[in-house]
């Protein structure tokens, strides 16, 4: 089905902003009409012939209002006689103005990259540019990243950090693309196998994680501190494994740890079963000592990033800037008295702790995704987590009363195993900035399901605030 036919069809769906500095915002996120601009892309390349489109999903957008729209592609293509694989296009629409100034920027930036092999494409009449990955202006080194030799002399370099034993030679090996941000981080699954002669001898499976910068090697520290404590602890969560930091690449490795994400059940009665394991693993988390974490400062930056978030609700839904703009000032107004009254313990916080980025198995629990691992307050995780449960009232059909329900099961369940009792003002505070920030990431990332509940959102940050006053 179209963009269009849904916006027709499917009740909760939120119409599109109208944006005349980009005419053809329907197009670009209509995934039937853009298959078919790949199609005609592929045959203009002399490609067509031999590698077939099979099928082209949205996978994820990012709005800037009058300035420019990109959307992330996962084309599904296949060789006669292969396998099907995927390949991600990101696809961004300017202004038809500032096409040909775009493009030649771009085409000057992947001039300098010395990995580059694919300069970007410029589609004129929908006014696009299109990098097929692995191009990408600010990942300039992920060609290299998943070139097989690159891959398999990392492989045999550090064989013995690897855990590889004397004599296994490499087989065949595999990359599959797991999720892709555009300008900041790229995650790669590598399957390589593994021979004794000619004979199988098992496989080597991990999680390749690239930044555009040197952060990565903080991030990759902070992995072995808490894998390490966690399993020092005998705790029944695990952190896994970081194998390998390639410093030249901003690139790490990390191993596999199989199990299904938690945010796959939402809304079920098994996702409600397995919210005590989740406040379990963020006790456990935060029971740690997280030796050689720095402080997370980004926890002292609410109350101005919520200044922010209002700001971008009000450019791209004026209807409802006067009361996200109030939600940003009370939540200041309210600062200063949560601050003098705060009492804890800074602990190792994963800062962006939800259902997503916990691993679930055998009655087992692994958290994922620690970018912004530091210490801090305990309270923004689970304020994070419980604010990010109530918002799939509004991207699912769970009703509102029973996430309320859930969310404070897990806080019980979490201050139980925790020994701590939490804060009822800080808490309501925290969650009330998080709601606001999720609408304003809703609007930027032009989430239709959503847009229409900007409201009922802002009721929610409102009741919260109502809360931490009166606490």
């Amino acid at each position: 089905m179209s963009l269009t036919q849904a916006l027709a069809r499917e009740p909760g769906l939120g119409e599109l902003p109208a944006d005349p500095q980009l005419p053809q915002l329907a197009l670009l996120l209509d995934a039937a009409a853009m298959r078919s601009l790949f199609e005609a892309e592929l045959q203009g390349s002399g490609r067509g012939r031999a590698l077939q489109l099979r099928g082209a999903a949205l996978e994820k957008v990012s709005y800037r209002v009058g300035h420019h729209c990109t959307a992330l592609y996962r084309l599904e293509l296949e060789l006669p006689g292969s396998a099907p694989h995927s390949q991600w296009c990101s696809v961004r629409h300017v202004p038809p103005a500032e096409l040909s100034r775009r493009h030649e920027a771009a085409l000057r930036h992947g001039a300098e990259d010395r990995f580059a092999r694919e300069p970007v494409a410029r589609w004129d009449a929908p006014s696009m540019l299109v990098w097929s990955f692995p191009s990408d202006p600010a990942l300039q080194q992920l060609p290299e990243v998943i070139d097989p030799e690159s891959v398999r002399r990392a492989l045999r370099e550090h064989a013995a950090q690897l855990g590889l034993e004397p004599g296994v030679e490499l087989g065949a090996l595999r990359c599959e693309p797991i999720k892709h941000m555009p300008g900041k981080r790229s995650v790669l699954r590598f399957e390589v196998a593994l021979l004794r002669g000619s004979q199988p001898s098992g496989r080597l499976c991990f999680f390749s994680k690239s930044y555009r910068d040197a952060r990565s090697r903080g991030i990759y520290r902070a992995l072995a501190v808490l894998s390490a404590e966690l399993c020092r602890a005998g705790a029944r969560t695990q952190v896994p494994r970081p194998l390998l930091h390639l410093d030249r690449l901003h690139t790490f490795w990390q191993e596999e740890w199989p199990g299904q994400a938690l945010s796959r059940l939402h809304g079920s009665a098994d996702f409600a079963a397995r919210l005590p394991l989740a406040a379990t693993a963020l006790a456990e988390l935060h029971a740690l000592r997280g030796e050689g974490l720095g402080p997370a400062h980004y926890v002292e930056r609410t109350a101005p990033d919520a200044a922010e978030d209002a700001a971008g609700i009000a450019c791209m839904a004026p209807p409802l800037a006067a009361r996200a703009r109030a939600v940003a000032r009370r939540l200041a107004q309210l600062e200063s008295g949560l601050r003098a009254g705060a009492r804890f313990r800074a602990v190792p916080i994963h800062g962006a702790f939800r259902a997503s980025q916990l691993l679930e198995r055998d009655g087992r629990m692994a958290v994922i995704d620690l970018d912004a691992a530091a210490l801090g307050d305990p309270h923004f995780d689970v304020a994070e987590f419980r604010a990010s449960l109530l918002f799939q009232a509004f991207r699912r059909e769970t009703p509102l009363a029973q996430l309320e329900l859930w969310g404070s099961g897990f806080r019980s369940h979490y201050e139980r195993e925790a020994a701590r009792a939490l804060d009822d003002a800080r808490l309501a505070w925290l969650e009330a900035a998080f709601l606001l920030e999720k609408l304003y990431l809703a609007r930027k990332n032009l989430e239709l399901r959503v847009i229409p509940h900007g409201g009922a959102i802002l009721d929610l940050c409102e009741s919260r605030l109502a809360a931490a006053g009166r606490a």
